[in-house]
């Protein structure tokens, strides 16, 4: 869904893709069919979460999340 969103022409150079990687167990909630959005599986993360950046490229950010259990 986020890729066709980032491809989709009136939104071509003016978004931004997130993908974070996130371990089992991390502390999160999963908002699944929730979110309000068709297709959408998302979690909340605690605001004070830590990412390592893997990869930044043209319309994608990838992050880790960084477990500090």
């Amino acid at each position: 869904m986020a890729e066709c969103f980032l491809n989709n022409e009136r939104n071509r150079g003016n978004s931004l893709m997130i993908e974070i990687k996130v371990p089992r167990n991390s502390k999160s909630i999963y908002v699944g069919k929730d979110s309000g959005w068709l297709n959408h599986k998302g979690i909340i993360l605690a605001r004070d979460t830590k990412y390592k950046v893997l990869n930044v490229s043209e319309g994608k950010l990838e992050l880790e999340f960084i477990n500090d259990n």
